[in-house]
């Protein structure tokens, strides 16, 4: 019987294990540092001690510091779902991203933390410039047909990407003096501006 002057026992968390758990581990310790300290600030060694792995497992399951922050921010992304759908809906639906982004009350994700505290690095603006190149210029280009759908491409992806500048720099009431709603008629008509006299490329391919 244990006597009721002796030292309590400490408890020792008991760290789950297993590939899934392991690799979550490691991407939420590389979230947060990223968010925390920007990424030419966190080594791979504090990612490994904060996620409580192997230095080797970072390699095994991600293969360099660079390839996770690529996922960090991929779990992030929403250009895909947003750029695909019917091409009709397309301009309110960047409409109300673009109002979304601007207005909103919630605070940065970590994601967005990490990537205002790296903007910094030559690597993490090479990251962003291919991301933005394959996950919103080259998708919205691909939605239409005909020479001008690059230039068109680019004029959009300079708005929707101007959305946290704006929010930084002018604050969330920028936008929302004038109504959320009446800013995204605006913008719809904005967009839909840049769409005219475009071909949908599905209705190319389908004719």
């Amino acid at each position: 019987m244990t006597s009721p002057d002796a030292p309590d026992t400490p408890v020792v968390p008991v760290v789950p294990r297993g590939p899934e758990t392991t690799r979550r581990r490691i991407l939420d310790a590389a979230r947060d540092l990223f968010a925390e300290h920007g990424y030419d600030h966190v080594s791979v060694r504090a990612i490994a001690e904060r996620a409580d792995v192997n230095l080797a497992l970072i390699n095994r399951y991600f293969g360099s510091k660079r390839e996770l922050f690529h996922e960090v921010l991929n779990e992030a992304a929403v250009f895909p779902s947003m750029v695909g759908g019917d091409v009709a809906t397309l301009p309110e639906r960047l409409a109300r991203y673009v109002v979304a982004r601007t207005t909103g009350d919630d605070l940065p994700s970590p994601a967005m933390l990490a990537i205002h505290r790296s903007v910094s690095s030559p690597e993490v603006r090479q990251i962003l410039a291919e991301r933005m190149r394959t996950i919103l210029f080259e998708p919205m280009a691909g939605r239409f047909s005909g020479p001008e759908a690059g230039e068109v491409a680019a004029i959009v992806t300079a708005i929707v990407s101007g959305a946290q500048s704006v929010r930084q720099l002018l604050g969330p009431e920028a936008l929302k003096s004038a109504g959320t709603e009446s800013a995204v008629k605006r913008l719809t008509a904005v967009f839909s501006a840049c769409f005219d006299g475009l071909e949908p490329s599905d209705s190319v391919a389908k004719g």
